[in-house]
């Protein structure tokens, strides 16, 4: 009889366990966490700075690094933690091919100034991925490179999250910046640039950056200022000023003081946005602002004003499509008129009310990262917790009426 509560009580816990096993790795996986999931196979090491392809070569044989540098095997440099007061990997004037995959770099005692977690210099050909950095002045820098790759990396608790400097086709996809101290993205004299499905929380004065730069293209990017209240920042979603061909599509934009605000920017779009709780403006153009179109973005609602324009010859409607934009404040009667001095008309404007948005962000927004160099998203311990808690009352309630079973048939 013994045997057979024993044999009882294992297949309980048994599967038990598999439902916490199913359950916490299927959402760690899909929670847009993955740099954090392998944050306990890193190891320490030191910083780790190559200065060209020779040095390159000899640091890929003294650690054992995969690959030969082409682009069909490249070297790849993973699985490390390297905390570092200064520069914590740094490659430059390499055109080999390359990997930085699941590294983690950090200021051990948390003064960032002065310091930056990966800068990547004159390089082609160059991955960073699943990656994770904080309390640095500057998480990730690229600059003078070509064919560079940001992916599913990170970057919370510094001054600014991604610097691009005189650079040609960098990417910036499925990153998570969240909690930066000044700004998320700064995309500066560089061209053509793919910053797209990023997720930038809390920003306290600019989410995206881009300063005299051409063709860059944002696309489906979710910006927010929630959960700030200190209104001495200027809390602008995106900020343009000298851009020429500036694409901005799918941006979903929230409880911002601006939230897209340009400068001097011609020959740009503004497509299929939604801005929303706007403390100022939704849609500011500035003085110098020329040949941008806006059409089918939604606005509001809003306790500013919804859109402005100080530019000339912006087109706030497509007159072949005859689409216009989508507002919370309109009338439904008649044009819509943008306020401004450029005299701005919407001809093709439509009644928005939140429910009937028809876009929608294609990934979630990502939740308030974790602690410093904890690992773990601080959200996912509670079920586990929970979970674990069921299981010590399953265990204690059929251990209780086994119990009370063997004294009643003694």
């Amino acid at each position: 009889m013994k045997k057979r509560y024993v044999t009882h009580l294992f297949f309980i816990l048994l599967l038990v366990c598999s439902f916490i096993t199913t359950t916490s790795f299927t959402d760690v996986t899909s929670s847009n966490s993955k740099a954090f999931e392998c944050a306990v196979q890193r190891v320490d090491h030191d910083a780790i700075i190559i200065r060209n392809n020779s040095a390159f070569l000899e640091q890929k044989i003294a650690n054992g690094w995969p690959g030969n540098g082409t682009t069909d095997d490249p070297i790849i440099i993973s699985d490390y933690r390297i905390e570092f007061e200064q520069e914590g990997i740094v490659i430059e004037n390499v055109n080999l091919s390359f990997f930085i995959q699941n590294c983690e770099t950090s200021d051990y005692d948390y003064q960032y100034w002065n310091s930056i977690g990966i800068r990547i210099n004159n390089c082609t050909h160059g991955v960073i991925l699943d990656s994770y950095v904080h309390m640095k002045e500057i998480g990730v820098k690229i600059e003078n490179s070509d064919n560079i790759t940001l992916y599913n990396t990170t970057i919370r608790d510094c001054h600014t999250g991604v610097t691009l400097l005189d650079n040609t086709n960098i990417i910036l996809a499925e990153n998570n910046l969240g909690w930066n101290d000044f700004e998320g993205i700064n995309v500066t004299l560089s061209e053509s640039c793919q910053i797209f499905g990023n997720s930038i929380l809390g920003v306290p004065d600019y989410g995206i950056v881009c300063l005299n730069d051409n063709f860059t293209s944002i696309t489906n990017n979710y910006i927010s200022s929630a959960y700030l209240d200190d209104e001495q920042f200027s809390h602008v979603g995106i900020y343009s000023v000298m851009s020429w061909n500036l694409d901005i599509y799918e941006a979903y934009i929230n409880d911002c003081w601006i939230g897209i605000n340009t400068l001097m920017t011609t020959d740009s779009s503004v497509r299929a946005c939604e801005i929303s709780s706007s403390t100022e403006y939704g849609i500011f153009l500035g003085s110098g602002t020329s040949n941008v179109t806006l059409r089918n973005n939604y606005l509001g609602p809003t306790s500013g004003i919804n859109a402005y324009d100080g530019g000339a010859g912006n087109f706030w409607d497509d007159p072949y499509l005859q689409e216009g934009n989508w507002w919370s404040d309109y009338s439904g009667a008649g044009f819509y008129f943008i306020a401004g001095p450029a005299g701005s008309i919407d001809h093709y404007p439509n009644v928005f009310y939140p429910s009937t948005s028809t876009t929608s962000p294609t990934f979630p927004p990502t939740s308030v990262p974790p602690p410093n160099g904890s690992g773990i998203p601080s959200d996912l311990p509670f079920r586990e917790i929970m979970i674990v808690g069921i299981a010590i009352e399953l265990v204690v309630i059929f251990y209780l009426l086994t119990r009370r079973r063997h004294r009643m048939s003694g």
